[in-house]
């Protein structure tokens, strides 16, 4: 199968490909690289110019359901905090997601949820400088039957768990 780009490129450029004076051996190099000491080299001039308007103009988009759910995420790119906001707030969320609180939300006073711990974790190290779990959250060995009883880590049944509801 022959891709549009690949007629584009046979037709006008011929066998030669880009020319050089646009694309070094390894990629494209940054367009302002002499004024931002920038070594990056990128894939299309396309993507050059979309790296030059992210790492560089710092223009950033905010989640576009900011004020409605008192959402802070920035993204570099209009498309990216749409997605953000489709998959976080719009009809892209799971109804199986639960909310998970960040562990110490009243002694930090971090308002944050997450979907799963490990999300929790990440927040708590990138944000907080530390990771102290919930104390209401019981690591248990996996439930292989509905007949055995769950047990924590020490292999004590767990008080109320004897039988699933």
């Amino acid at each position: 199968m022959v891709f549009h780009r690949q007629v584009h490129a046979k037709r006008i450029h011929g066998d030669k490909g880009p020319s050089r004076s646009l694309k070094g051996s390894d990629g494209f190099p940054c367009l302002r690289a002499k004024d931002f000491n920038c070594d990056k080299t990128i894939t299309s001039s396309r993507n050059a110019i979309r790296h030059d308007k992210e790492a560089h103009d710092g223009e950033k988009w905010s989640c576009p359901l900011a004020e409605e759910e008192g959402c802070t995420w920035e993204y570099t790119d209009p498309g990216n905090a749409k997605r953000h906001a489709n998959h976080a707030h719009g009809d892209d969320v799971k109804p199986t997601q639960k909310d998970i609180p960040y562990p110490r939300v009243k002694e930090e006073k971090c308002p944050n949820i997450f979907i799963d711990r490990g999300n929790t974790k990440t927040h708590a190290i990138m944000a907080h400088g530390k990771f102290e779990p919930d104390v209401t959250f019981i690591p248990a060995w996996p439930r292989i039957s509905r007949d055995i009883p769950l047990r924590d880590v020490d292999g004590k049944t767990i008080p109320g768990w004897e039988k699933l509801p």
